[in-house]
């Protein structure tokens, strides 16, 4: 009988290895994935003849050539000043360079020199698709930053104010969010980050294209109403976009662009 036990006792510890070797070698991947990613980051930085530096309040381009890697120009010694407040909407036809410059911007494109500065230390980045973190949804809204600095009224304040009211009593519920939200909640989830940080600069990547144009014009007004300090560099196609932006940045062919 002791025989048995002992048996059983040592079979069970050996069945640990086996039971998560398949969580050590995910583990693993995500280690090697970023891992490889900070040394591309390493890498574009070494390269890069790009100088960004830190400005208090303005976003000011100074002579900011973009190419891509085949050497073509996108975009050819962009100067422009955007004081604090200020909502700038970048449009072009496709591979004009548009999301290339927000790439630029942060530092994550080599193929450009040029003079960048803005508030690197108080800004905030949205997607087309945004990241919606593992965990509850409180989590997913205060990302990157501790949920325990919110309260739970300040959280359902913002929700309602994206239109996600609904979403109020799940908070706390721990799920797949990114299975369970459409792509364009997802994007008023990001609204509702933005608006809960209050950074100096927010760029825009295609931030509503999952949104109607009801809704769009909604997100944008509410950025105007919460955050006026905020400067909003967007970048859309949709024509509508242009009433919600004071200025616009449009990129030509060879380089060229023009703001209006």
């Amino acid at each position: 009988m002791q025989t048995l036990q002992v048996f059983g006792q040592l079979h069970a510890n050996l069945s640990f290895f086996r039971n998560t070797y398949d969580n050590f070698a995910s583990y693993k991947a995500t280690l090697d994935r970023l891992t490889g990613f900070s040394y591309a980051i390493e890498k574009v930085n070494n390269k890069s003849q790009t100088q960004i530096h830190n400005h208090p309040t303005d976003v000011i381009f100074k002579n900011l050539s973009i190419q891509n890697p085949l050497g073509h120009t996108l975009i050819k010694h962009l100067n422009i000043t955007l004081p604090q407040g200020t909502s700038l909407l970048i449009q072009g036809k496709s591979g004009a360079g548009k999301t290339t410059l927000l790439r630029t911007i942060a530092g994550l494109w080599s193929y450009a020199e040029g003079e960048i500065n803005y508030p690197t230390h108080n800004q905030l980045f949205l997607s087309q698709k945004p990241y919606v973190p593992q965990g509850n949804l409180m989590s997913a809204l205060a990302y990157p930053n501790n949920p325990d600095n919110i309260s739970h009224t300040q959280a359902v304040e913002i929700l309602n104010k994206v239109q996600l009211g609904h979403l109020a009593e799940q908070l706390e519920k721990e799920q797949d969010w990114t299975r369970i939200l459409s792509l364009g909640e997802q994007q008023r989830l990001a609204f509702a980050r933005l608006i809960l940080h209050k950074p100096a600069v927010a760029f825009l990547d295609e931030a509503t294209a999952s949104m109607d144009e009801g809704l769009e014009f909604s997100m944008y007004q509410l950025l105007q109403q919460e955050l006026p300090q905020t400067t909003i560099i967007s970048v859309g196609h949709r024509s509508t976009l242009k009433t919600l932006h004071q200025q616009q940045l449009i990129l030509q062919d060879k380089g060229q662009w023009q703001v209006l």
